[in-house]
């Protein structure tokens, strides 16, 4: 359900890009373009509405790693926590946020995305773990790898 407001989604931006950038060509590309743009965001925010795709927020990813896990597997968008105030930080504590990336959350929040040199290493970030972008319930063959230039981009194919 999540997957088709999020195909919806992805293809009325293509379309807006097309039709408001003049990349489409003639005219009647342009027009037939910002016609399927405003249909595809019309028919993306009908299925939010109709409760097709939701947010959920878990807070412990500890303790709750398995609801996280069977919410996603719903179709669920999911948001939990990577730390809880600056404790985590204080003691470089990573079970949470190794939890959290575990459980297959797509939002991780987190006070520390760069490590505060006042308390300590911790951070939360992708680079530690970019193989977190594919969730846990992909396989190899749903997720692509860019690797170069010391960087690496992960994304997950639908």
């Amino acid at each position: 359900m999540l997957r088709c407001a999020l195909i919806f989604l992805v293809i009325g931006l293509v379309a807006g890009l097309l039709g408001f950038t003049s990349i489409a060509g003639p005219a009647i590309a342009i027009a037939i373009a910002k016609t399927l743009f405003f249909i595809f965001m019309v028919i993306f925010l009908v299925l939010l509405v109709l409760g097709m795709a939701a947010f959920v927020s878990i807070a412990d990813p500890v303790n709750d790693g398995a609801r996280i896990a069977a919410a996603v597997k719903a179709g669920f968008i999911v948001s939990t926590r990577a730390d809880d105030e600056t404790r985590e930080a204080r003691l470089y504590d990573t079970t949470r946020r190794d939890a959290a990336f575990a459980g297959g959350a797509q939002i991780v929040s987190s006070d520390f995305a760069a490590a505060d040199p006042a308390i300590g290493p911790y951070r939360v970030s992708l680079k530690d773990n970019p193989a977190a972008l594919c969730g846990a319930a992909l396989g190899a063959d749903a997720c692509v790898r860019f690797t170069g230039a010391g960087k690496t981009l992960t994304a997950a194919l639908p």
